[in-house]
């Protein structure tokens, strides 16, 4: 189903795409999070690819991204293979920029305060000149968060009720840097996004029946992510791509009772990815036949080392390999059905387990406004994902 939404928003008061997308016929802006309605989740993809961002970063970019650059938005309860995802999409389309545009560009700055203050700038530009095109959106925040939780519990210990009290302050700052840059020589596009946090700090302080406890984090080095994708499009319908993403963070982790250090943690976690695909489409008549082949390898180097504590550390390198197969096909007809059909195979491997599975759906829009698909899909782990912490607990005794 696709939608014109430009149209829908020319007169309501929306400035970005992410704002936009709260506009859209089933779709809900959930304080930044777009849910698809009937859909247990969805992916956002731009200009019919996927972009392998963290949704934060997604997000970032859409908010990021001037209205005006929107030309039209379609939502796919069921995806075809060929966009190489599993379930709901929403596909966002962006105008492609032409030498009679020259360079466009839009500046924009914001401030709020609430128990700190943050603030924050956008930069977004476009260029085109002869078969070049040039596109450039970067985003700079500070942010610095408060909040205050008061709870009281009444315990049974011992035989006896106890009240337990704790008040609950957190606290948080950092810088924010996200990038994401591409350039285009008529079908050969190479892009760069990233995200960068620096001086990322968090402190838990709790005081109250138990005693006075201060749970501070600590960011030793930027937060980096980068991804860099190739993709081209040959004038016979293949289409040939591939990215490589890298992400690291250094993390300490502390506990104190009033001024006394108790114990502490330093975790380490860096994630590399490489992905190719390979797809081909061919038009036979009125019948579009798509099929390809998509691999992964992700490799995640973690690690955990403690301080005045009796836990384990430990240090290991975890690897992954997706490959697949999909076939497809789909024809739109003159009286306002349009119809796909795909199917795609995939082998998941780890030192853990490994797994051969099937996907395929079925999908037919009609008039544009009624969607109708069945499908079937099981699910497997599609990245790598480690996250680091320890939690403590203090209770009386």
């Amino acid at each position: 189903m696709v939608v014109d939404l430009p149209g829908i928003v020319k007169d309501k008061p929306v400035t970005n795409i992410l704002e936009a997308l709260g506009y859209m016929p089933g779709v809900t802006n959930n304080n930044g999070m777009i849910w698809l309605t009937g859909a247990s989740n969805v992916t956002i993809i731009l200009n019919g690819e996927l972009t392998n961002m963290p949704l934060q970063n997604l997000y970032q970019l859409l908010y990021n991204t001037p209205v005006d650059r929107l030309k039209n938005v379609e939502i796919m309860y069921s995806a075809p293979a060929k966009y190489h995802v599993n379930g709901a999409v929403i596909n966002v389309v962006l105008k492609t920029p032409t030498p009679l545009d020259g360079l466009q560009g839009q500046v924009r700055a914001g401030y709020n305060q609430a128990h700190y203050g943050s603030y924050g700038g956008v930069l977004a530009a476009t260029y085109a000149i002869k078969d070049w095109t040039f596109d450039l959106n970067y985003g700079l925040t500070r942010s610095k968060s408060w909040s205050r939780e008061e709870t009281w519990s009444n315990h049974l210990y011992d035989g006896k009720r106890t009240m337990i009290e704790d008040d609950m302050r957190r606290i948080g700052q950092n810088w924010n840097n996200t990038i994401f840059a591409s350039a285009s020589w008529k079908t050969l596009k190479l892009t760069y996004n990233g995200q960068i946090i620096s001086d990322s700090k968090s402190w838990s302080l709790s005081s109250g029946t138990l005693g006075n406890y201060t749970n501070a984090y600590n960011m030793l080095s930027p937060v980096g992510y980068h991804n860099i994708a190739l993709r081209y499009a040959a004038p016979f319908g293949m289409t040939v791509g591939g990215d490589y993403t890298h992400y690291s963070e250094n993390r300490s982790q502390s506990l104190f009772k009033d001024a006394d250090y108790l114990l502490g943690s330093e975790n380490r976690q860096a994630i590399d990815r490489w992905h190719v695909y390979v797809d081909q489409q061919h038009q036979l008549g009125q019948w579009q036949l798509n099929y390809g082949a998509e691999y992964q390898h992700s490799k995640d180097h973690s690690s955990q080392h403690y301080a005045l504590s009796d836990n384990p550390d430990f240090d290991d390198i975890l690897s992954e390999d997706v490959a697949s197969l999909y076939v497809g096909t789909q024809r739109s007809f003159d009286w306002g059905l349009s119809f796909n059909l795909s199917a795609k195979g995939e082998y998941y491997h780890n030192k853990i387990s490994a797994q051969l599975e099937f996907h395929s759906s079925v999908r037919g829009d009609l008039l544009q406004n009624t969607q109708k698909h069945i499908s079937t899909e099981l699910q497997h782990p599609t990245h790598i994902s480690l996250i680091l912490g320890t939690t403590w607990r203090h209770e009386p005794h």
